[in-house]
């Protein structure tokens, strides 16, 4: 039987996603935007099936103190983190954004 992760999001990582739904509304429609947001839902709910399948993110060495781990979805990094038996959800960063920790 697989394993039950409860799910958090960071005040930080919310922020994001408004940004990034309201620049692809912006861009492109209201629509695309609302199916992009469906989309990530959809992956965050993939994190809690063995989230340690997922590889460490890049900017693991910037934080020691916990596993950091990167999914991607589209274009867009979900950063994340698995303590006891919640996921907690820090960032989602599009790809081209500098790495989080850098001094650039």
């Amino acid at each position: 039987m697989p394993a039950e992760y409860a799910q958090r999001i960071s005040s930080g990582a919310e922020a994001e996603i408004a940004e990034t739904v309201e620049y692809i509304a912006g861009i492109s429609s209201p629509a695309t935007a609302l199916r992009w947001l469906e989309g990530l839902e959809a992956t965050f709910h993939s994190l809690c099936d063995m989230p340690e399948r997922f590889p460490f993110a890049r900017e693991a060495e910037h934080f020691p103190q916990a596993t950091l781990r990167r999914c991607l979805y589209h274009k867009h990094r979900v950063l994340f983190v698995v303590e006891e038996r919640t996921i907690w959800v820090l960032h989602v960063r599009h790809g081209y954004l500098d790495e989080l920790g850098s001094t650039s």
